[in-house]
């Protein structure tokens, strides 16, 4: 998201490519935290501002319950897995990074929640970027976006807008295996995303 909106707030033409992973741009076909935080926004805005930074494990608790189920499930697959090496090496690393997220700047969280989750100004042209305004349409440069198939926060509905909004002849998105993380640190990640992001971009590179 922020690349984008560098992109387009800066017209800044050292970047020449941009690749963006489970990266919403239409916040209101986002999934049911994104649903949760436009019911709650009083009552959220008010919570926030008492906290000052929001804590990494209230963000952490908040993740977690878009997909409870999988809370408890995923240890089960974990014992179903614990010869494999590699799903249990990687089984640790998203638990550690999920477990450990870091204080979010109070501010920061309250304009996304403002003008991102609630205004949905991104989709619209109308979100402020320091003191420019980040219109998705004063992209030119290419643009490939990754979504989830099993995506739960960002759905690829909330991906897909980017396309129509930016002035590039050049874009695609690709739906991969994967959820709102498994996207860049699941098993499929390296073959989904990296290398072919690898690819995509050696073939617009000198």
């Amino acid at each position: 998201m922020f690349a984008l909106m560098h992109a387009s707030a800066n017209q800044d033409e050292r970047v020449r490519n941009i690749i963006t992973i489970g990266s919403p741009v239409d916040s209101h076909k986002m999934g049911l935290l994104a649903w949760l935080v436009r019911l709650s926004h009083d009552q959220i805005d008010f919570v926030s501002r008492q906290l000052g930074n929001i804590p990494g494990d209230l963000s952490s608790a908040a993740f977690k319950m878009t997909a409870p189920l999988k809370s408890f499930t995923r240890y089960a697959d974990l014992f179903i897995n614990l010869w494999n090496e590699e799903y249990v090496n990687d089984f640790d690393a998203l638990r550690q990074w999920t477990d450990n997220f870091i204080d979010y700047p109070g501010e920061a969280f309250r304009q996304l929640v403002d003008d991102f989750l609630v205004g949905n100004k991104l989709k619209d042209g109308r979100w402020t970027f320091g003191q420019r305004v980040a219109d998705l349409s004063r992209i030119t440069c290419p643009v490939l976006a990754f979504a989830g198939k099993d995506d739960q926060i960002v759905p690829a509905s909330a991906v897909r807008k980017v396309v129509e909004l930016v002035s590039s002849d050049d874009t695609e998105v690709r739906v991969v295996p994967g959820g709102h993380m498994g996207m860049f640190g699941g098993r499929r990640a390296v073959a989904a995303v990296m290398e072919a992001s690898a690819q995509w971009l050696a073939e617009r590179s000198d």
